[in-house]
């Protein structure tokens, strides 16, 4: 006999950016982790002595790595329109959704959340 599973779905905050209303997964750990890595990228795109081309290629590593970031809290289709096309090397609209997205993964909601998940 054949084993099914379901997984458990996150619970959701509606958040509004710039107007627009998107779903916020809350209790996905891995933005902490992620949002280290993202600053130490975002920094390095500062560094003396940097050609275009590199400053360019950090710029896309850092928007890459925030924009996986924001399709693991609010999914793909978000993502691209928060930071992708147009807004794929706007470092100042970066720094912005991380630091809405760091305001929700803090948030009470979203703690109690990945609580809930391990049974705390």
């Amino acid at each position: 006999m054949e084993a099914k599973y379901s997984l458990r779905r996150h619970r959701v905050k509606r958040v509004e950016i710039d107007g627009k209303a998107y779903d916020a997964r809350l209790g996905n750990l891995t933005f902490a982790l992620d949002a280290k890595e993202l600053a130490a990228k975002m920094a390095s795109i500062g560094e003396d002595g940097l050609d275009d081309g590199e400053i360019i290629a950090r710029a896309e590593d850092a928007s890459n790595s925030a924009r996986a970031m924001a399709a693991a809290m609010f999914g793909d289709a978000a993502a691209e329109e928060l930071l992708g096309g147009a807004h794929r090397l706007d470092v100042l609209r970066i720094a912005d959704i991380v630091s809405i997205m760091a305001d929700i993964a803090s948030s009470d909601e979203s703690v109690a959340a990945a609580k809930e998940a391990f049974g705390a």
